[in-house]
């Protein structure tokens, strides 16, 4: 539990109290932290479509084309097991989540621009899961269908105790075929990446070349 300033009298009072026991004043409830993390990611849905452009350069026939293509994807793959492991993350296990205001931030900004990068134009069906705390290192992934029927996992970081604490993305992988279509700065060389239309390999992974 922690105190708050009541914001009629300014009194100071539990955060968890639904009334200010000094001036009577209401106080409004506070959400759920997995609402206002769902809220944060879905929010950035419209902007993705907005952002990009290239959108109307498909011709109807292209985009009927790839979601043919994608239906003889999923079924060769249907009766596999996805390549990452998922579970929703609860209410009560997001309890914890820190830096909200970072997290936005780098939803609007590195997020999206990963997104329309790799060739994303639009998603949905959002789930916030695989929440955890190591030793002040926290982890959190999203997982959303795209405009051509991909699952990704979009895989985040946040260390708690670095000078400069920022969440930030490590990664962005096909949920069902484990393809890496985008790794944060630094981490190229650690594992294959892949081109999101095409699925073809763009790097190959080179372990060796990393700077001791």
């Amino acid at each position: 539990m922690s105190m708050i300033n009541c914001p009629e009298c300014g009194k100071i009072i539990s955060d968890e109290a639904t009334t200010c026991p000094n001036c009577g004043y209401v106080l409004k409830k506070k959400k759920p932290a997995w609402i206002i993390v769902l809220a944060i990611i879905m929010g950035i849905i419209a902007i993705l479509v907005l952002a990009s452009g290239f959108k109307d350069l498909f011709t109807a026939k292209e985009i009927d084309s790839g979601k043919k293509k994608q239906v003889v994807n999923e079924q060769n793959t249907e009766s596999q097991k996805p390549a990452f492991q998922f579970e929703v993350s609860t209410d009560e296990d997001l309890a914890g989540f820190p830096d909200a205001q970072g997290f936005t931030e780098v939803s609007n900004g590195e997020f999206k621009t990963a997104m329309v990068s790799i060739g994303v134009k639009d998603i949905s069906d959002v789930e916030i899961g695989n929440y955890k705390e190591e030793s002040g290192v926290y982890f959190l992934d999203a997982k959303c269908k795209t405009d051509t029927g991909i699952t990704l996992i979009i895989d985040y970081m946040y260390i708690s105790f670095a000078s400069d604490p920022e969440w930030t993305i490590c990664y962005i992988a096909d949920y069902d075929s484990g393809k890496h279509y985008y790794v944060r700065e630094g981490s190229e060389n650690e594992v294959d990446i892949y081109d999101y239309k095409t699925g073809e390999l763009t790097s190959k992974a080179n372990p060796s070349s990393k700077s001791n």
